[in-house]
């Protein structure tokens, strides 16, 4: 069981460091050069010199891979730069968010356990009858429908009503 275990939490090396490389190409294919967004959010009209020291300043004339161990050592240091849109850290926006995520998560989290156990309870104390049949069809329809469609339908029908 130890070796199990073991072979499992090396594999999350590999795991890690391929969603990181996913991540961070996903970021290179986003349209736009940062340079030039940089200087036009700074009032500065970018000329072909200008993004190209704001380039070499950033290293984004760096080759990709120097600059992705760039990138993920300072992702593993929490040093994630700082937001184009306000200006401030990026770590100190995400705390100042993480409250309301945390909150999201637990109240969902104690929905789906009281929902859950409710419903498991009623299935099995009529099994075969009309508690059991909807639950096995809530069941099926929510492993069926993709998170990011049912999340789009509720925003649509609870939130933009």
């Amino acid at each position: 069981m130890l070796l199990y275990l073991a072979k499992r939490l090396l594999f999350l090396i590999p795991l890690g460091i391929g969603i990181t490389l996913i991540v961070f190409l996903l970021l290179q294919l986003i349209p736009g050069d940062p340079a030039e967004i940089l200087l036009r959010k700074e009032g500065i009209e970018p000329t072909r010199e200008s993004i190209e020291a704001v380039r070499a300043k950033m290293g984004l004339n760096d080759p990709v891979y120097l600059q992705y161990g760039r990138w993920l050592w300072n992702v593993l240091n929490l040093e994630m730069g700082v937001s184009y849109r306000t200006g401030a850290p990026v770590v100190r926006e995400l705390l100042t968010r993480l409250p309301a995520t945390l909150e999201l998560t637990f109240a969902a989290f104690f929905l789906i356990v009281v929902l859950s156990l409710s419903v498991g309870l009623l299935s099995a104390s009529k099994a075969h009858g009309f508690f059991d049949r909807m639950g096995s069809m809530f069941a099926i329809f929510g492993a069926s429908i993709p998170g990011f469609w049912l999340g789009l339908l509720l925003i649509y029908f609870l939130a933009a009503g």
